[in-house]
């Protein structure tokens, strides 16, 4: 759901639309938040200067696309009908049962960044409940499969990792099929995150 509010009268105004899978411009969320470092020099955000050093995390990422396009200037308003800025936000009003993330780092030249997740995450942050829409019994979701991107751009092999009933990974490269870690799954290049709703 996104939420626009004209900074003039006030008044905000909705819009609902369904996306099975969220995108995330690593380049981005990645300047967003080195911006806001350099704005704050006391916050946790940690990054890194050399091209092959640059990191986020999924929070950084959910952070970014909450406020995607926040403010947007010289626009008119619907109500008021003035020339002013809108300010936009995005929520969820219902949390799909698999939640699909995309680790987009470009089309023609790949963005290098490293990117930090866990095996859970809550988006209780990022939730909102309707007036007319049942209230979710859970916003937490557990990791169950993705891609991990090898090499670069040009020259790459994606291969997936899935996670076991028993809590064991496993990594598929073509023919081939080996167990794995969380360890080794969280330090690789991530394009493709899939968690279920716990």
């Amino acid at each position: 759901m996104s939420t626009s509010k004209c900074l003039w009268c006030g008044i905000p105004f909705y819009n609902i639309s369904s996306e099975n899978d969220i995108i995330f411009s690593l380049e981005r969320v990645y300047d967003m938040h080195r911006k806001k470092k350099e704005v704050n020099k006391n916050d946790n955000y940690i990054f890194y200067n050399t091209k092959n050093h640059r990191r986020v995390s999924v929070e950084e990422c959910l952070t970014c696309y909450a406020l995607d396009g926040a403010l947007r200037n010289d626009t008119t308003c619907k109500y008021c009908k003035k020339n002013t800025t809108i300010l936009t936000t995005r929520t969820f009003a219902t949390l799909p049962k698999i939640m699909i993330m995309v680790m987009s780092r470009g089309e023609k030249e790949k963005f290098e960044c490293d990117v930090d997740f866990e095996e859970e995450i809550d988006l209780i942050d990022l939730y909102t409940n309707i007036e007319g829409i049942d209230i979710e019994s859970s916003t937490k979701y557990s990791l169950i499969s993705g891609t991990i991107l090898y090499g670069s751009h040009g020259h790459g092999h994606t291969v997936a990792f899935c996670k076991h009933f028993n809590g064991e990974y496993y990594i598929f490269n073509d023919s081939s099929v080996r167990k794995t870690n969380f360890k080794e799954i969280k330090n690789s290049k991530i394009y493709l995150l899939f968690y279920k709703k716990i």
